[in-house]
């Protein structure tokens, strides 16, 4: 995305703030999604689980933990979006572990009320 942002400065919107703080900011929100969550949720991981943990209570667990660590840090700086009111990477980093929560059916009250997904 920092490629993107870089290379394709006439795309229209930017990802990543200006502002250094607000920055440093979505760099940690992004990185509790793609250190902490992502990872643990690859089918290339889950596939070799032994046999007595089930892959959904495996992701459950992941994904809640993930998710409180995350919700604890948007509280601070969320608006319409995760840092503010402008969309930005921790957003599309957001997506495809929102899609995994759905997909295992948990937390779904929890994340439809973050309005900016």
């Amino acid at each position: 995305m920092e490629y993107l942002e870089k290379t394709r400065p006439s795309m229209g919107c930017s990802l990543l703030p200006k502002d250094p703080v607000r920055r440093a900011i979505l760099r940690k929100l992004s990185e509790i999604i793609n250190s902490g969550i992502q990872p643990l949720q690859n089918l290339s991981v889950t596939r070799h689980l032994p046999p007595d943990i089930p892959r959904d209570q495996w992701a459950a667990h992941w994904i809640q933990r993930g998710f409180n660590a995350l919700e604890a840090e948007l509280q601070k700086v969320s608006g319409n979006y995760c840092v503010g009111d402008e969309l930005s990477m921790a957003n599309i980093c957001l997506v495809p572990q929102v899609y995994n929560a759905h997909r295992e059916e948990i937390f779904l009250r929890r994340v439809d009320a973050w309005n900016f997904v």
